[in-house]
């Protein structure tokens, strides 16, 4: 209960969540079927139970392994990664529907929601990527692969697959985060996925560039992160948040980086490079390589620690500029979370980011002179979920006599261990923009579409489904 006594929370136990072991880093919230209530995403990383124990289940639990029950018994140990670059053995991911009675969640069944894979999943981030009214996933995943699905039409989901090594669903790269927006001003939302840049891993974030047409079977993605300067070079990336930074119309993304250091674990006097060690391990097959057993010790040791994070703004259609140095961003940690929120209710989005050995650093957004517009949605709690999750906004406005268009749509978690403001906020640019003829179309996700005229700006407004 907050102190005025306008909120609390009650904790609801759901059936299959307590009789089920999850490891879970990633969980979000979409209208699967279009009944206008949220449905639950959750997935898991590791095996929920460990594998070799075949007459029972033996959850997970990375502090507190079995012990030994004859002599060489190793079957605690085998829970790892059985690859460096296609990894098929973590835990389960469940779609959890939405009852909207006592009970909140059922789990739709692997054969009816049709997630068979099981790979290392990070991060979730949703869209509706071929813009036919229901929510589609992609699914970031450590050590091989990522995950894309198509929604088709409520009833199940279908994995997306390109014809070629390194397309979508091909790659075998090391998806830390899922963020989705619109990069290029299409009209259609892109998705960055981080990833990291050092040596022996020197493979880089990828940008994935929405080109698929309305109402389309499968998906088309090109990559472009090296062309749109989204690479994120000699970086251990985590996760990443979209976000118009400087209010100038097109989405920036803020990058966070760095690995671990000694600081908790402390052996000598100076730190070793666990990557050494590592070299071996990561070329061996899975009878040594999914057991934990094998890796080296990595107390004492560090992994290109203490790196900058960094801001990508978005000068105009995609096209992108390190920020970093000239914005003072000058933090060096092993960051994780990125949160872009407007705290302060003033037009622009501040930034929160998480540290994984110490506080959360906050940098507040100061931009002087500004013109923008924030929405919040409310859906009518019927047709379309209270968050208004999946509903789509265009802002079409004049701009010293330009005709221009901007489109996002609402999304839950969109990031990596984040949630930024589930508030749309739109850039308008320096405040000495001559703007006219403002209107907004929303889609409502699972409803009809309202056409709003807008007459002043630089305020927040909230919008509420009829």
């Amino acid at each position: 209960m907050i102190p005025d006594q306008k909120l609390s929370f009650k904790e609801i136990t759901v059936p299959f969540l307590a009789n089920e072991n999850t490891v879970c880093l990633a969980a979000n919230s979409l209208d699967f079927d279009n009944d206008g209530k949220l449905d639950m995403l959750l997935t898991n990383t590791l095996h929920q139970y460990l594998p070799d124990y075949t007459n029972k289940k033996v959850p997970l639990n990375i502090f507190d392994l079995p012990l030994p029950e004859y002599e060489d018994d190793r079957r605690m140990f085998h829970f790892l990664h059985e690859s460096w670059h296609n990894a098929n053995n973590g835990g389960k991911n469940y779609l959890l529907l939405n009852t909207g009675d006592s009970t909140i969640f059922r789990v739709l069944p692997e054969s009816k929601s049709n997630l068979t894979e099981t790979r290392w999943s990070l991060a979730v981030g949703t869209s509706d990527m071929n813009n036919d009214g229901f929510t589609d996933i992609f699914i970031a995943n450590d050590f091989g692969r990522d995950d894309w699905y198509l929604n088709k039409n409520g009833q199940y989901f279908e994995r997306q697959n390109g014809k070629f090594y390194g397309e979508i669903g091909l790659d075998t790269y090391k998806g830390m985060n899922a963020s989705v927006g619109d990069l290029d001003g299409n009209g259609k939302e892109d998705i960055y996925v981080s990833n990291v840049h050092h040596a022996m891993q020197a493979e880089g974030s990828l940008l994935w560039m929405n080109k698929t047409a309305d109402h389309a079977e499968k998906i088309t993605f090109n990559e472009g992160a090296q062309k749109h300067n989204l690479l994120n070079t000699n970086r251990f990336g985590w996760g990443a948040a979209m976000g118009d930074l400087d209010l100038n119309g097109w989405t920036d993304v803020v990058q966070a980086n760095g690995m671990v250091d000694d600081a908790w674990d402390r052996k000598w006097e100076k730190p070793q490079d666990f990557w050494y060690y590592q070299a071996q391990i990561a070329r061996t097959g899975p009878e040594i390589h999914s057991y934990a057993d094998k890796w080296a010790d990595i107390r004492g040791c560090f992994i290109y620690p203490n790196e900058a994070d960094r801001i990508s703004l978005n000068i105009g259609e995609g096209n992108f500029i390190d920020a970093t140095d000239a914005l003072k961003f000058d933090h060096r940690a092993n960051t994780r979370g990125v949160i872009l929120a407007d705290f302060d209710n003033d037009g622009d989005l501040d930034i929160l980011i998480t540290n994984q050995f110490g506080d959360p650093f906050f940098y507040e957004n100061i931009i002087l002179e500004k013109q923008w517009i924030g929405i919040q949605l409310v859906g009518n709690g019927k047709t379309t979920n209270k968050d208004a999750v999946g509903s789509k906004v265009w802002l079409t406005y004049s701009s010293n006599g330009q005709s221009k268009t901007q489109f996002k749509e609402v999304h839950l978690a969109n990031g990596f261990m984040a949630m930024g403001d589930s508030r749309l906020l739109f850039g308008l640019g320096n405040g000495k923009e001559n703007i006219s003829n403002m209107q907004l179309k929303i889609k409502w996700h699972n409803g009809k579409e309202s056409m709003i005229p807008l007459n002043a700006w630089n305020k927040y407004l909230t919008i509420s489904q009829e």
